[in-house]
Parts: C-alpha cells; sequence; structure tokens
C-alpha cells in the first residue's frame, strides 16, 4: 500500500513538474524577485497603515479594531494551516522513504 502511495506521488510531482506555468519555465528567477518586491513594499507601508491613530481629542491613540483584529487572526489561522500542511507535506514521504530504504 505505501510503494503504491509513493508512486502515485512521484508520478504527480512529474507531471507536476512538467506542467509548471510558462512564467516560471521561462523566467525562473522572476518568483525570488517578484517576492522580495512586495516584502520590502509590505515592509515599508505596512506600518504607516497600521500605526496607531490618535483620538479626536489628540489624547490616547485607538486600541485597534475589530476589523484588524478578525484580519490578523485569519491570517494567523491560514499560516498555521498551511505550516500543518508543508510539515504532513514533508514527514509523510520521509518516513515512507525511510521505511524502505533506511538510514
Amino acid at each position: 500500500m505505501s510503494q503504491q502511495l509513493y508512486e502515485q506521488y512521484e508520478t504527480y510531482m512529474t507531471e507536476l513538474s512538467k506542467s509548471s506555468g510558462l512564467l516560471m519555465d521561462t523566467y525562473p528567477h522572476s518568483l525570488p524577485i517578484i517576492t522580495l518586491v512586495l516584502y520590502y513594499a509590505m515592509l515599508v507601508l505596512l506600518p504607516k497603515l497600521l500605526a496607531p491613530k490618535k483620538n479626536s481629542d489628540g489624547q490616547k491613540p485607538s486600541p485597534p479594531g475589530t476589523v484588524l483584529k478578525f484580519v490578523m487572526a485569519s491570517w494567523n489561522l491560514f499560516l498555521s494551516i498551511v505550516s500543518a500542511f508543508m510539515v504532513l507535506g514533508i514527514v509523510v514521504p520521509y518516513s515512507t522513504i525511510l521505511r524502505e530504504r533506511g538510514l
């Protein structure tokens, strides 16, 4: 059963690598460059957008709104779920290989 599952996984990954997008085939450096540009834009813009706003009387900054709290909670949940899938995606094939071939 595990050997068949592993072979299906290898077939899927081979087919996936053959059908990758044209952009990544032609310009493989584009993904890291685009990611870095977006990351640096986020580093510059987000602190300005998320800075605490002063109340109308100019005294104390107001606490984050419920929308911001919801967005941050959703983002953290998304990161947790993606991390769990990545761990499973690494541990399952790796443990299968270790069981079959040993160290």
